[in-house]
């Protein structure tokens, strides 16, 4: 799959309860389907951001399109179209013209007041490509130190920083858009060398990693490298190298920590927080508590926002009659459907990746339509009120089941389910054709071949 890169930059004030419209219109070149999908790829500061949704802007006959996407901050989005994909960041307030063409020398470019912010990272990437030198990456990772690796990683950051300034003087940038770039250089070497070399890490390697600490007001709002480097120091220092953290343990380690201002520590707590503002109302209780740590009343506002926009899809969800399957195998379940060819979406509600699918396959079945295809969503290893409360809100229509242990248990035997999303693909006579299909983007034309 191919990528571009580019920077188109959104800036608003973090501490917002709720996003802001970006307007987008723009033109697709040489378009190879009827819509271009959108979704926020990057991590953003603060959870409440996050949006596993994708959002999709009908072409015209001529190729053109509008859509409005919502923002609360700084965050990278990716657009695509089949195979092809792009990425960018957004500004609020203003209304963004795209030209998309997959085939040209530039993917995208913007035109309008930022057209220099637009087209910076592109300039970055040619200028850093000239003061490369050739390595073996893979092999340079698995030898260097820590410490190597993160003078390396400085290094890289001060090309960056100096390739800005150059850039900066030349053309027009706006002071936001350099700020958030230099934090973003600041901070990203220390919280890369965590994730890539936590398996190493120690209490010297990680202090040398956080240097005087967590002090940094603008960045604990503004950079999701900054509170992602903090939330790898607290999670090394609760759980070591472990991938097992409790988060009672989390949360109390951030509130009697000394390593963390208060503006860091309202943001670590209220990310934590954030992670149950979907969960049942016995498990969001038993951290409500946690709650009178927070200082900042935007953040807590913000937290009982969020929590007020999953209760009513939760609350919808205590009402339906459906449930766990009560089907004795996964063969029962096909045999509803035998006569047809059945693509199979196994998927969570807890599945960030699985939803921001979901409009492919929804365009997939469009496709097929008129074709003997059903596509079934088979909900794996979710609970009933998670998952009809995601239904709700990702308004996903269709033939659904959610797998009860013993089903789930057979369905990772037979179609080797080791990670979500996951698809397979049925004959008509209910026997596997895939036990591991193509995605929704990739998988039509196998479809129509066996259902005619």
């Amino acid at each position: 799959m191919q990528k571009r890169f580019l920077t188109l930059l959104f800036v608003a004030s973090i501490f917002q309860l709720n996003a802001q419209t970006v307007k987008l219109q723009g033109v697709v070149k040489n378009p190879t389907d009827s819509i271009i999908l959108f979704s926020r790829s990057s991590t953003p500061v603060l959870n409440f951001e996050k949006d596993d949704k994708t959002y999709t802007a009908k072409l015209d006959n001529k190729g053109r399109f509008n859509i409005s996407l919502p923002e609360f901050s700084i965050n990278e989005w990716m657009l695509a179209q089949g195979d092809e994909e792009a990425y960018f960041y957004l500004r609020t307030g203003q209304e963004i013209f795209l030209t998309v063409d997959f085939e040209g020398e530039y993917f995208v470019r913007a035109k309008g007041k930022f057209a220099d912010e637009v087209n910076y990272l592109e300039y970055e990437e040619n200028e850093r490509y000239k003061n490369s030198t050739p390595k073996n990456e893979s092999l340079q990772q698995s030898q260097i130190s820590i410490e190597e690796d993160l003078k390396s990683k400085k290094d890289v950051a001060v090309l960056q920083q100096s390739i800005l300034e150059k850039y900066r003087a030349k053309y027009k940038i706006s002071d936001e858009f350099y700020k958030w770039l230099t934090t973003y250089y600041k901070y990203q070497p220390a919280k890369n060398v965590s994730i890539e070399k936590r398996e190493l890490m120690d209490n010297e390697s990680i202090n040398l990693l956080i240097g005087e600490g967590f002090n940094d007001d603008y960045a604990a709002i503004n950079s999701s490298s900054y509170i992602q480097l903090a939330d790898n120091y607290v999670n090394y220092k609760v759980a070591g190298i472990s991938n097992r953290i409790n988060t009672k343990d989390y949360l109390e380690f951030v509130i009697k920590s000394n390593q963390f201002n208060t503006k860091t520590k309202d943001v670590l707590l209220a990310n934590s927080l954030s992670m149950f503002s979907s969960a049942s109302d016995t498990i969001y209780k038993t951290f409500d508590k946690y709650k009178n740590e927070i200082k900042d009343s935007n953040l807590l506002a913000m937290l009982y926002s969020n929590r007020n926009y999953y209760k009513r899809f939760l609350d919808e969800a205590k009402y339906s009659k459906e449930g766990i399957s009560e089907a004795k195998s996964l063969a029962e379940i096909f045999d509803k459907f035998k006569g047809k060819i059945i693509y199979v979406d196994f998927w969570a509600s807890w599945c960030g990746p699985c939803k921001q699918a979901m409009p492919y396959t929804a365009t997939l079945k469009q496709k097929l339509k008129d074709k003997n295809v059903v596509v079934l969503y088979v909900a794996f290893n979710d609970q009933k009120i998670n998952w009809l409360a995601a239904r709700n809100e990702l308004g996903i229509e269709g033939e659904h089941v959610l797998l009860s242990s013993d089903l789930i248990k057979e369905a990772t035997e037979v179609f080797k389910v080791s990670a979500i999303p996951h698809y397979a693909i049925i004959g008509k006579d209910g026997e596997v054709i895939e036990p591991k299909a193509q995605g929704p983007q990739e998988v039509y034309e196998q479809l129509s071949k066996l259902a005619n």
